[in-house]
């Protein structure tokens, strides 16, 4: 259970990393330090919603959409007490696995932090 919560917190992570800092002078007058803090404030929201999608989605245990975000050259490391699992095919398999294990399995309190 531990490992699934890594391998879609770092999926997550990773696809949260991905950050479009491009700014357009729109000629309004606006401050453009303010236009940027107020980009990296959508873009840190729409992480956070991105991330609680996921996370949705695998307690709702649709693992193509927990893991739709995954890239194909993804690699989860784990605990390191196992081979990494690479590839998004992989993951989806061992999600798949997982929930079919644990078919009552369900994350309480579940929050993201985008900071």
């Amino acid at each position: 259970m531990k490992r699934v919560f890594t391998a879609v917190t770092i999926a997550a992570l990773l696809f949260l990393a991905c950050n479009n800092n491009k700014t357009s002078d729109t000629g309004n007058g606006t401050d453009s330090a303010s236009t940027g803090m107020s980009l990296k404030q959508d873009m840190k929201e729409k992480n956070k919603e991105t991330a609680m999608a996921s996370e949705k989605a695998f307690n709702d245990h649709n693992s193509d959409e927990a893991l739709k975000n995954v890239t194909a050259d993804f690699t989860d490391y784990g605990d390191e007490s196992m081979p990494p699992i690479k590839g998004a095919d992989s993951a989806r398999a061992f999600v798949k696995m997982f929930l079919a294990s644990f078919p009552d399995y369900k994350g309480e309190n579940l929050m993201a932090i985008a900071e």
